[in-house]
C-alpha cells in the first residue's frame, strides 16, 4: 500500500523482491506520480504487479480494505504463492527473504492474524460486543501473514461475502475488523485460522507479523520521541530491540527524519543475505513452529 513515500517504499520493494515472489502494489488515486513510477517499475518486472481496481483509499473507511482486497484479487490467478503478507510503504523486514521462507513454512498453514475485543481502545469500536448470530466481531491490527487457503476463503466463500457485507456497514476500522473477525471464529472453519477463540497476546498467542511500539506499549519506550499518530516513529535507539525481536517486519519508519536507522537494516539484511545463502538452514524455525496458533487452527 503506497501513498506517499516513493524512496521509502522502493527501498521497501528492494529488501523484499525476489523474482520467484509476486508483489502487488497499490498506489492510492490521490498519487499520480508514485503510480506512473510504478508503472514503469511494473513494465520492468513482471512479478511487481499493479492491481485490476484502484480506490482512492481514505484511511479508516472501507477503501482501505477494498483495496487490500483489490490486490488480492489482482494475486490470485497466480497459483504458486502460498502465502500473502500486507505491508505499507512505512516498514523494514527485519529477517531476510530465506528466514522469511523458513518461517512461513513452520507455521504449516496457519495465520498470523491479531485479534482483540477488549483491547484498550474497546470503547471506541463501532460495534457493541453482543454475539452475532453468524460470528463474534474481534478487531486488531490490519498486517497479517495469511495462507492462501484462508485468503481463498476471504475471496469466495459464501461465509466471508456475508461477514464482508455486515463489515461494509459500519462506520470505521473496516481492515482492522474483517480478517479479525474471520480468523477467530472457528465455527466458519476459515483454513488456517484459529480453533481458540482467544485474544493476541504478547505470550500465549503473540503477533510477529509486526514490531511496533505504541503509545499504549509498557515494556518498550519511543527512543525518538515522535509519534505517527498512535505509533513510534523508530530511530536509530530502536535498532538493539528490534535486532533481538522475533519479528518479521518494523514499522514506523520516517526516512526524511531518521535515514541511518533504514540504512543499517539495510546492510544487516544484506549481510544476512549472504549467510543464508552459505547457511540455507540458518533460522531456528522452533519457536514459531510451537506458537499456540500454529499448534491449534483450523487444516484443510
Amino acid at each position: 500500500m503506497v501513498s506517499e513515500e516513493m524512496e521509502m517504499s522502493e527501498r521497501l520493494l528492494r529488501a523484499i523482491y525476489r523474482p520467484q515472489n509476486y508483489y502487488c502494489v497499490h498506489v492510492t488515486m490521490q498519487s499520480e506520480a508514485l503510480y506512473k513510477a510504478y508503472e514503469s517499475i511494473s513494465s520492468c518486472l513482471p512479478n511487481v504487479i499493479l492491481p485490476i481496481r484502484r480506490v482512492f483509499v481514505e484511511w479508516d473507511r472501507f477503501s482501505a480494505l477494498d483495496a487490500e482486497l483489490s490486490c488480492l484479487e489482482t494475486l490470485w490467478p497466480f497459483t504458486r504463492w502460498k502465502y500473502f503478507i500486507n505491508l505499507n510503504e512505512k516498514e523494514f523486514p527485519l529477517k531476510s527473504n530465506a528466514e522469511l521462507v523458513q518461517i512461513l513454512q513452520s507455521l504449516d498453514g496457519a495465520n498470523d492474524v491479531h485479534a482483540s475485543r477488549n483491547g484498550e481502545h474497546a470503547e471506541k469500536w463501532p460495534f457493541d460486543h453482543d454475539i452475532h448470530y453468524w460470528h463474534r466481531p474481534f478487531r486488531g491490527s490490519p498486517h497479517m501473514a495469511a495462507s492462501r487457503a484462508f485468503v481463498d476463503y476471504a475471496l469466495h466463500h459464501t461465509e466471508a461475502e456475508s461477514i464482508l457485507e455486515w463489515v461494509k456497514a459500519l462506520k470505521s476500522h473496516h481492515h482492522e475488523i474483517f480478517f479479525s473477525t474471520l480468523n477467530h471464529n472457528p465455527n466458519i472453519e476459515a483454513p488456517g485460522s484459529h480453533i481458540a477463540v482467544e485474544e493476541s497476546d504478547y505470550y500465549t498467542k503473540p503477533h510477529i507479523s509486526q514490531y511496533r511500539v505504541t503509545n499504549t506499549s509498557v515494556d518498550q519506550a519511543c527512543k525518538s520521541g515522535r509519534w505517527d499518530n498512535a505509533d513510534c516513529v523508530l530511530s536509530f535507539g530502536d535498532l538493539p530491540e528490534m535486532l533481538r525481536s522475533k519479528k518479521l517486519f518494523a514499522s514506523t519508519f520516517h526516512i526524511r527524519e531518521d535515514p541511518l536507522v533504514v540504512s543499517c537494516l539495510e546492510e544487516r539484511l544484506y549481510n544476512e543475505t549472504k549467510s543464508n545463502f552459505i547457511d540455507a538452514e540458518s533460522v531456528n524455525v522452533s519457536y514459531y513452529r510451537n506458537l499456540n496458533f500454529v499448534l491449534s487452527h483450523v487444516r484443510v
